[in-house]
């Protein structure tokens, strides 16, 4: 039986653990704190270990496990149920888990395990590892990430930012563009007019569509509806779900679909035949002409991708499940929709009105969203962009 460590400082989750057993696939064992979890790593042997004290001490125990314990499945999980403030008032970063039945705390549980399984078959590694032009995700975007969520000055990010010349480039672009018309040549000033969760952006994008093997006018034509689809999904949240996306989620959809920039990227021609394929037959489902094709889908490729850059678990979520928004194993669900919706209207206003239809209805369903209502808030949204 697999044995998972649970880090979690809450008493009553552990005391209601133990009178209701353990009818889970594998075995729980629970460490209030890190000296513990330590202490058992030494005796004993698990299949992961999965990290739910406060939000420093997660942050230094899962630095801690990276480094000497690489090979075993670390799982952080206030950052896998964190798409909303909701969640974030139930699980986040203080540690307490009292506000969530125990069965179904351990349902999430399972749930996680799960898809970091399916994310790390070997089959799919070996798959992975036969593309080419892999992008990755330059140290500095993780650096930032960390001195936004330290509130760090904006001097000092720019003293950063300062360090890598294309990033800075790129910044002085978009600020100088005819959107911001900036009309500056202080990074520091273009940083002020963007906003810091742009320069994220921008860092994202250049990674994943910088260098690829794409033909520029088809690697312009995606990097356009990745980029309209972030910014609907910043405006769905605010306004059909009445609160703002997460600044750690800000990314989500600019990088729902890089699985398939990726697969372009190694075989632009093929790819294209794969979706000339699926528009003119709506019985066809991209995903399984991907898998025939490459041994992998694009869904698969992209989840795989995120998780291995350290992206949060909600947009592994979106990458492996934006094509599947109702599935019954997604724990971020709200978060999932939105993406799915974001990304329908996305290639609507692009001229794709074949796109993304199967779920559409169920999720207006699900949130209490009338159609009407929906195209109006797009409508408006449209002259906000």
């Amino acid at each position: 039986m697999k044995k998972i460590l649970l880090v979690i400082n809450d008493e009553a989750l552990t005391s209601r653990h133990a009178k209701w057993g353990n009818d889970m696939p594998y075995l729980t064992v629970f460490a209030e704190n890190i000296e513990k979890t330590l202490t058992l790593l030494k005796e004993e042997s698990f299949h992961a270990i999965v990290c739910g004290l406060e939000k420093k001490e997660n942050t230094r125990l899962l630095a801690i496990l990276e480094k000497e314990y690489p090979h075993v499945l670390r799982l952080d999980l206030v950052q896998a149920l964190s798409s909303n403030p909701i969640s974030d008032q139930a699980f986040g970063g203080v540690g307490h888990f009292k506000q969530i039945e125990n069965s179904e705390m351990f349902m999430i549980l399972s749930r996680i395990v799960a898809l970091n399984e399916k994310i790390h078959q070997p089959e799919l590694i070996n798959k992975v590892s036969h593309l080419q032009n892999l992008p990755t995700i330059p140290k500095i975007y993780f650096e930032l990430n960390q001195m936004i969520e330290d509130n760090t000055s904006v001097d000092q990010i720019v003293k950063k930012l300062d360090e890598d010349p294309a990033v800075t480039g790129n910044i002085l672009k978009l600020a100088n563009s005819a959107f911001y018309n900036a009309q500056t040549g202080s990074i520091l000033q273009a940083t002020m007019y963007i906003g810091l969760i742009n320069v994220k952006n921008i860092i994202l994008t250049n990674a994943v569509f910088g260098e690829t093997n794409l033909n520029p006018e088809i690697r312009d034509r995606h990097w356009q509806h990745v980029t309209l689809t972030n910014k609907l999904l910043g405006a769905f949240y605010q306004e059909v779900l009445g609160y703002p996306l997460q600044n750690n989620l800000s990314s989500v959809g600019l990088l729902h679909d890089v699985g398939s920039i990726v697969l372009m990227g190694h075989e632009p021609e093929l790819f294209n035949q794969l979706i000339s394929q699926v528009e003119s037959d709506n019985s066809l489902r991209l995903y399984e002409l991907e898998k025939e094709a490459f041994g992998i889908s694009h869904q698969e490729l992209g989840s795989y991708l995120l998780d291995l850059w350290g992206l949060p678990f909600p947009a592994v979520e979106v990458a492996l499940y934006h094509s599947d928004p109702l599935n019954e194993v997604i724990i971020n669900r709200e978060l999932v929709q939105m993406v799915y919706l974001a990304d329908h209207y996305a290639w609507k206003l692009e001229g794709y009105n074949k796109r993304h239809v199967e779920h559409f209805e169920r999720i207006l369903e699900e949130r209490m969203i009338t159609i009407d209502g929906l195209n109006q808030l797009f409508e408006k949204m449209l002259q906000k962009i």
